[in-house]
């Protein structure tokens, strides 16, 4: 499966609009990015955009590289 989503800056959040297999809208979002964590949360709406449902939401934190 192949989904092409371009992700663009909107003020501090990087946000990846695109459309599913079966042509729902979908969005992704990271948000609240810093060196060490991100929230990373996927969306899609099923109505052209009128109302959205998250489908997952993802607590991160970046680890330093082993060196």
């Amino acid at each position: 499966m192949f989904r092409e989503q371009i992700g663009r800056a909107e003020g501090a959040k990087i946000v990846q609009p695109g459309k599913t297999d079966t042509g729902m809208l979908s969005r992704w979002a990271f948000t609240e990015i810093t060196d060490a964590s991100f929230h990373w949360k996927g969306a899609g709406s099923a109505d052209d955009g009128k109302s959205w449902h998250r489908f997952v939401e993802v607590l991160a934190r970046r680890h330093p590289a082993a060196t």
